[in-house]
């Protein structure tokens, strides 16, 4: 059973969560954040809560909930709203998570993967930040979100 908080960046608060929950004996096996990064922060950020998380619970750590815009955004974190930069915040997350201690990092789970615009359904604008162009083709983030558990490679890294 995974327990999961909205403090994806905010190791006070996820402290402060886990302390009482393991007061009370509460029984869990995956620590799960919520993780958009124009709302709550940056890569590092969210690598340094979900070590702490690791380090002293003892628990995998998954962001469970994530998503990035192809359209419609300015940069986030300096990353484009584009197709590309889907796939570039999934490489960084990749390594974020494949960074952790003990290799906890278990995956990710993205928020309205599937989100296509409706008319008369509001859907908070993560029809485009979903794994589908305005057209309903497959963008390129549904491979890279694939490619989770395949060796992460950087040029000139062997």
């Amino acid at each position: 059973m995974a327990l999961h908080i909205d403090r994806g960046v905010d190791w006070g608060a996820t402290q402060w969560f886990f302390d009482r929950i393991a007061q009370e004996e509460v029984e869990f096996d995956v620590i799960g954040q919520s993780y958009y990064p124009w709302w709550r922060g940056s890569v590092p950020a969210l690598h340094q809560c979900l070590a702490n998380a690791v380090s002293r619970y003892g628990k995998p750590v998954m962001p469970l909930e994530t998503a990035f815009p192809w359209e419609g955004s300015e940069p986030v974190l300096g990353i484009p709203a584009s197709p590309e930069g889907q796939v570039a915040f999934v490489v960084e997350l990749a390594k974020t998570l494949k960074g952790l201690p003990r290799g906890r990092g278990m995956g990710l789970f993205w928020w309205g993967a599937e989100y296509q615009a409706m008319p008369g359904l509001g859907l908070a604008g993560f029809n485009r930040r979903s794994f589908f162009n305005a057209e309903g083709d497959v963008l390129p983030v549904a491979g890279a979100v694939g490619q989770l558990t395949a060796p992460l490679r950087r040029a000139g890294v062997s």
